[in-house]
């Protein structure tokens, strides 16, 4: 899903099997596209590549592994964008602090298991950052880990 941020439309690429290794794509990337008004024909629309850390890079191809960008809210002033990888059921999120160079902070590691959750081998079926909070979804629970403050977990049970 494509993020909207400080006037520009962000989108990560897939990392699916049918890219080769020896592809330009075949590395898991963001895509920049600067948003104007459209009222100046001479305005030149900035495209750039964004990379992704390079710890969210190794094991990108495997099956467990699954990559997404949110709007996170102010760093520095400015709106940014966070990543979220979940792979092998461990949820790692990075925030982008400065966007000229593409530098990640690492935010937060996680193992499924860990926040408590007695699930036996859960599927994730989704997750998304909401208000910066992490909510994932099981095929039995929606969890809120609350990652402003501490790592703190919210259950609720849907049948």
């Amino acid at each position: 899903m494509p993020v909207i941020c400080n006037g520009a439309i962000h989108f990560i690429s897939d990392c699916y099997s049918y890219l080769t290794e020896d592809s330009t794509y075949f590395r898991p990337y963001i895509m920049s596209h600067g948003i104007t008004n459209g009222n100046d024909e001479d305005e030149s629309v900035e495209t750039k590549f964004l990379r992704v850390p390079k710890e969210a890079r190794r094991g990108s191809h495997d099956d467990s592994c699954h990559m997404n960008i949110f709007k996170w809210g102010e760093v520095v002033g400015y709106q940014t964008i966070c990543l979220v990888r979940l792979r092998k059921r461990v949820f790692t999120v990075w925030i982008l602090t400065n966007y000229e160079s593409s530098s990640w902070r690492r935010f937060m590691k996680v193992r499924v298991k860990g926040m408590g959750l007695v699930e036996q081998n859960p599927v994730i079926k989704g997750f998304t950052v909401l208000n910066g909070d992490l909510v994932f979804a099981t095929k039995k629970k929606i969890i809120f880990v609350h990652a402003k403050l501490v790592p703190k977990v919210c259950v609720l049970i849907f049948n």
